[in-house]
């Protein structure tokens, strides 16, 4: 989950979280985030495969802001901890 610069946060899904933040960095990646500008990484999850992580995104697309916000706060050291395992900068 991305937070963009105007406080919304963007869902999405990728097998390479560091060539798709700098993506979204460049302005070259999902047009939503293009649109309302990139400032940093809130949340991630590793799934096993593709098809589990489409599911999860999927879900959480359908939570309410107010939710997805409590699922950044109460796993924030997990998403630091995965940043840091994969050598991700958060920016």
């Amino acid at each position: 989950m991305v937070e963009c610069r105007n406080g919304s946060l963007y869902t999405g899904i990728t097998d390479n979280l560091i060539r798709r933040m700098e993506e979204h960095r460049k302005g070259i990646g999902a047009r939503y985030v293009r649109m309302y500008g990139y400032k940093s990484v809130a949340y991630v999850e590793e799934h096993p495969d593709r098809g589990a992580a489409m599911k999860r995104e999927n879900y959480i697309k359908t939570l309410p802001k107010k939710e997805k916000l409590t699922l950044v706060i109460e796993e924030t050291e997990k998403t630091r901890f995965l940043l840091d395992r994969w050598g991700i900068i958060n920016r």
